[in-house]
């Protein structure tokens, strides 16, 4: 009897460990078509490489941002790992908004380039207040 519910219970563990990695293991898309629910892109570049589509920011945290394709699949931007540069532009990302990604990343770094202080020796205004 024991070795029969051993057994069983063997079974079913070894069925729900193939289900959540076949779930998490599939060939990454396009997001319109349905994202890997695992994604995480924490990095830049992972950020730059990932899939095209548009997705709506669900949940923000300290160092990351959930959010969601229209067919309801999740995925991740940022993590402990990530670096100041995506913490601030998870940032820019407003929950409930919808972007284009990578590009709305890419777009990010443009204007963050265009906007970057001079070299030393130079001059240049950057808006920040205005002399009387």
């Amino acid at each position: 009897m024991k070795t029969l519910t051993w057994t069983c219970l063997n079974a079913v563990l070894a069925l729900v460990v193939a289900m959540v990695l076949a779930g998490c293991a599939g060939p990454r898309t396009d997001l319109d078509r349905g994202e890997d629910p695992c994604a995480v892109y924490e990095t830049a570049e992972e950020i730059l490489a990932m899939p095209a589509g548009k997705a709506r920011v669900e949940q923000s945290g300290p160092c990351y941002v959930y959010l969601m394709n229209k067919q309801g699949r999740g995925f991740y931007l940022g993590g402990p790992g990530a670096g100041a540069e995506v913490w601030s532009f998870l940032d820019v990302l407003k929950e409930g908004r919808a972007y284009r990604f990578p590009e709305v990343f890419r777009e990010y770094r443009r204007v963050k380039a265009s906007k970057a202080l001079p070299a030393s020796g130079e001059t240049r205004s950057v808006g920040f207040g205005t002399k009387r």
